[in-house]
């Protein structure tokens, strides 16, 4: 039985394994040792994507509905995305413990 082989969105830079492969596995998952994480607002968001390509761990992508995001697993908190942000649509925040 052949498998569809996955799409670049679906393959970590880091590994070559899938996001979801490495989350169920949790193989280089970074996202432990996040002190601050990165919120999005969409509104401000210009789709210039150069969080996406800039992002070290390759952790942040677009949605299908065009919304960025980042994978919490994975982000480390480094804050190049909000740093590098043309527009400011990215704001690193303190994380708490409540989820």
């Amino acid at each position: 039985m052949k498998t569809k082989a996955p799409t670049y969105r679906e393959i970590s830079p880091a590994c070559g394994m899938s996001m979801q492969s490495q989350e169920v596995l949790n193989v280089n998952t970074t996202g432990d040792i996040r002190s601050e994480m990165p919120v999005f607002d969409q509104e401000k968001c210009i789709k210039c994507k150069q969080c996406i390509l800039l992002c070290p761990e390759g952790c942040i992508m677009e949605d299908d509905d065009g919304k960025i995001y980042a994978s919490m697993t994975f982000c480390k908190g480094c804050g190049i995305c909000a740093y590098e942000c043309p527009v400011k649509a990215i704001e690193m925040v303190l994380e708490t413990t409540e989820k």
